[in-house]
């Protein structure tokens, strides 16, 4: 036996990890230093990274994506068939400016445009297969105990929810 996803008649074919990187990075529209790397011309300095799992620190902008739980709930009594949210952060980390530039608006831009893409998502027309929504929870700063103004790490999570049905078949 297997769950297979409603729409797709199989398991999905990537880890939800994997769908939230490919479908944020192809909706990502922020330019300068928080642009994409495929539209960032030969030669210039690639200074943005969208990677799944934890930060590694390479890149002094990165956008990183980890499964947290999955809930479901039994639609019908005695059936095989799940209404299931899976939950995801996207930690959103940069490196702060030099001290001159006094506050600059980049995490908060990078705030802002993970959450026009996960609000955006039209479930009338589904974008990922066999996903039916994608739901926006919100996102918060992430400070420490030794955290300042200088602090070169900046970081914020932003929270989502896939939206999907799947039924164990044989």
């Amino acid at each position: 036996m297997v769950f297979a996803i409603d729409g797709l008649g199989t398991p999905f074919p990537n880890s939800f990890e994997k769908m939230a990187h490919d479908y944020i990075y192809s909706k990502w529209s922020l330019t300068g230093n928080l642009q994409k790397h495929a539209t960032i011309p030969l030669g210039s300095d690639k200074k943005i990274r969208f990677k799944v799992g934890f930060p590694d620190y390479k890149k002094p902008y990165e956008i990183n994506f980890i499964k947290i739980r999955t809930d479901a709930k039994a639609d019908e009594v005695g059936g095989h068939h799940y209404e299931c949210l899976t939950y995801m952060d996207v930690a959103l980390r940069m490196k702060r400016l030099p001290r001159d530039t006094y506050v600059n608006r980049e995490l908060n831009d990078m705030e802002e445009e993970f959450s026009r893409i996960i609000a955006g998502y039209d479930a009338l027309t589904p974008e990922i297969a066999g996903v039916e929504n994608l739901i926006w929870g919100g996102d918060e700063r992430v400070y420490g105990g030794t955290d300042n103004f200088a602090t070169s790490n900046w970081r914020s999570i932003g929270h989502f929810a896939f939206w999907y049905h799947r039924t164990w078949v044989d």
